[in-house]
């Protein structure tokens, strides 16, 4: 991560169809990445192939302005890889202790 100050604003999992690779896609904020003081709120696709960095990154405010260049919206995303594999183990816990509590809040008749 280098030392980045993120801060996650949402997560979710998706996956492409019924039998479709998954991935996770996070909302976050990249504060001064470049020490101008300026923030970026950011969109990250982490996918389930975890052998190597299947990791995108792109700047929100520029998608929103369609746009989609390379160069201009594009980042490394190993600069993200890191921090968005913590997120999504924090994100699958916490559905997991949800989905648990539902289960046994059933089994109780709660």
């Amino acid at each position: 991560m280098g030392g980045r100050n993120l801060e996650l604003k949402s997560i979710e999992y998706h996956r492409n169809g019924i039998s479709g690779v998954g991935f996770h896609v996070a909302i976050f904020i990249d504060h001064n990445p470049y020490g101008d003081g300026k923030s970026f709120t950011m969109l990250g696709i982490l996918f389930d192939n975890v052998d190597e960095c299947y990791c995108a990154a792109f700047n929100l405010e520029k998608l929103a302005a369609e746009n989609i260049t390379f160069g201009d919206n594009s980042y490394r995303g190993d600069y993200y890889e890191d921090a968005m594999r913590k997120w999504v183990v924090a994100h699958d816990k916490e559905l997991t202790d949800k989905y648990t509590k539902e289960q046994t809040d059933e089994v109780k008749g709660e």
